[in-house]
């Protein structure tokens, strides 16, 4: 059993709205691009989400690979606690290391 505590178990979140592909099936991919979430801003957010309790984040886009910081934005993140998974569409090889 799940019990709720009035959080969400995580937080979708957008770093880059770039993307490689135009897929039919995106639900982004007809949105004005903006500019890619700075590094400061970002430690912002994460250092919000986690002492608000919120356990995890989902990277999305666009592509977030293609964010040109991604690797600081997920360490950034991991050193946090808060849980991270990334979902992209497999087409731009990135290697993350801890």
């Amino acid at each position: 059993m799940i019990a709720l505590t009035g959080r969400p178990p995580y937080i979708p979140f957008y770093p880059s709205l770039s993307c490689n592909q135009s897929c039919s099936i995106c639900f982004n991919r007809h949105l004005t691009l903006t500019d890619d979430v700075t590094i400061s801003d970002f430690g912002r957010m994460v250092s919000i989400i986690k002492n608000l309790g919120i356990p995890g984040m989902d990277i999305l886009g666009g592509e977030p690979t293609l964010h040109p910081d991604l690797p600081e934005l997920m360490d950034l993140v991991s050193r946090s606690g808060v849980k991270v998974s990334i979902r992209g569409n497999g087409t731009h090889q990135l290697s993350i290391h801890n």
